[in-house]
């Protein structure tokens, strides 16, 4: 029993060797397009930096907020506490003791609405940081002036466009459309494989 086996096979090898700069053009264009993902990316983080760091100035703000609640409702109990001993004494009006009673109850309202915005910061930061929520976050720093700014505004709006990505990515995005450009212009010429 003799069986015979025939196999048959194809080889094929085409290389462009010449293409009027369209390769070339390609291959920039691509360049300027991991560029611009690269400045993506760093734009992405530098969001993600100044939303945290938003976050952690507003918690602040709201631990602020709260301090200064406290405090009023403290003064406000004083001025309600003394309102009813001058009118116990004599020398005080009903009037007085309605009104400092407002403010004390207006005192405790903004206070309630300070804390909520409070745990509403806490939440958020830790939605940021992606943390579990149930954290009990609080800022670790007070809230203090941190200097001044020396620069003039011609310095600063400089200072400004050489740090920001995204001006990079409009550069890069520039520079790629006009390689492609070249190479769809490189397509309509000659070419040797």
């Amino acid at each position: 029993d003799i069986t015979n086996r025939f196999f048959s096979g194809t080889a094929s090898l085409n290389y462009d060797l010449f293409t009027s700069g369209r390769r070339p053009a390609q291959i920039r264009a691509a360049e300027q397009q991991v560029r611009f993902d690269q400045l993506q990316v760093e734009v992405a983080r530098a969001q993600l930096r100044l939303d945290v760091t938003n976050a952690y100035y507003d918690l602040q703000s709201a631990d602020a907020d709260v301090r200064i609640g406290q405090a009023a409702v403290r003064n406000a109990q004083i001025s309600l506490r003394d309102a009813q001993a001058q009118e116990r004494a004599g020398i005080g009006t009903r009037f007085d003791v309605l009104r400092a009673q407002v403010q004390l109850g207006n005192s405790q309202q903004q206070l309630v609405n300070a804390i909520s915005q409070q745990q509403i910061n806490r939440r958020q930061l830790a939605h940021r940081l992606n943390i579990s929520p149930e954290i009990d976050l609080a800022a670790a720093d007070p809230i203090e002036a941190s200097g001044q700014w020396t620069l003039p505004l011609e310095d600063s709006i400089v200072l400004a466009f050489r740090s920001r990505a995204e001006l990079e990515q409009l550069l890069a995005q520039r520079e790629q459309a006009r390689q492609s450009r070249k190479a769809a212009l490189a397509s309509l010429g000659p070419t040797l494989s």
